[in-house]
């Protein structure tokens, strides 16, 4: 599903009912409308919103305000979700502040706390007409990665449920469903993946030239193999390409000592590491490269012929007993 609409939706979930209300003194009418947030009364959070009061979030804006806000607070109260506000600065009808958040359902995606950088309220006598609030780096990372990889293994395993909960990739949080997404979330962290299948493609000279990872969630990452235009048997360097951005291509290792449009300015090939349910471990976006090394990685292999020519080979790998450890990369089940 790539990268996920879902967490964007999600987000102005997060903050769209977490703060609000003003009135004569901003500072006051907003620590009671967070009091009654935490207390779980919906109706009195409610009021302190203007009836065509919106929300936005990472440049998005919600819409049906008034049945949207609704929806979502009732959800807030769901999920048990506390909010947690820095110093507020009140400039005109404007209350700009840190904020933090907790809720069960953040837990669900193994993110203890969300921060928001920035939040901002715009108030219009006395109530909320406008939120505004944006997201750390750090948590909208953690939740965008938690959310891709339970919509990838949902895809599989709870394909119906998914369906009902993200329709047309729109997620529906509401008190009502909460049972649903807390049960797909249970199900999705106790899921571990016992084996990954790397498949060998082969050209009509028998040469292979792409090798492609794959997990019961589907396709995870593919190596392409350079080739030296006078000897079609010398491979001269690799790339490395990991869903879902295959089109994007890294090039991982120079075998012949010429890397100047490499990636990996060092020669020598380049392993991906790969956590227990299969997803590439990555860093600021980019797949974690370690050095390769003697890894305790069970493997079987099986190969199919075409005449005297090989036509594909498929291994199947276990997980490593070590990887861990000589990565030092605690997530790291897999090496590929």
């Amino acid at each position: 599903m790539g990268s996920p609409p879902t967490f964007r939706s999600l987000c102005s979930l997060l903050l769209l009912t977490s703060i609000a209300g003003c009135a004569p003194n901003l500072e006051e009418r907003t620590g009671q409308f967070i009091a009654a947030h935490n207390g779980g009364d919906i109706e009195a959070a409610l009021t302190f919103f203007a009836e065509d009061a919106r929300c936005g979030l990472m440049g998005e804006w919600s819409g049906n305000e008034g049945e949207a806000i609704r929806q979502l607070e009732e959800w807030k109260v769901a999920v048990n979700s506390r909010l947690y506000p820095g110093e507020l600065s009140v400039i005109g009808d404007t209350v700009s502040f840190e904020l933090s958040e907790t809720s069960g359902f953040l837990k669900l995606v193994g993110v203890d706390t969300a921060r928001y950088a920035t939040a901002r309220l715009v108030f219009q006598e006395g109530l909320i007409k406008q939120v505004e609030a944006r997201l750390t780096d750090e948590s909208s990372e953690a939740i965008a990665a938690t959310l891709a990889s339970m919509e990838r293994w949902a895809a599989v395993h709870a394909d119906e449920l998914l369906t009902e909960l993200v329709p047309e990739e729109a997620p529906v949080l509401a008190g009502a469903n909460y049972d649903q997404w807390r049960s797909m979330l249970n199900r999705w962290s106790q899921f571990e993946e016992d084996a990954l299948v790397e498949t060998v493609s082969y050209d009509h000279f028998g040469f292979h030239h792409e090798k492609l990872l794959t997990s019961s969630l589907g396709d995870v990452a593919k190596r392409l193999f350079f080739r030296s235009p006078y000897n079609p048997r010398q491979i001269t360097g690799e790339g490395l390409a990991v869903y879902p951005n295959f089109e994007e291509l890294i090039h991982i290792a120079d075998l012949s000592g010429q890397h100047s449009d490499f990636d990996v300015a060092t020669p020598g090939r380049r392993w991906i590491c790969l956590d227990k349910k299969g997803n590439v471990v990555t860093e600021d976006g980019k797949p974690v490269l370690v050095e390769t090394f003697r890894a305790r990685q069970q493997s079987r292999f099986e190969r199919e012929y075409d005449g005297a020519f090989i036509e594909s080979q498929t291994t199947t790998f276990y997980p490593c007993q070590d990887c861990a450890q000589q990565t030092g990369i605690p997530e790291c089940r897999f090496v590929w």
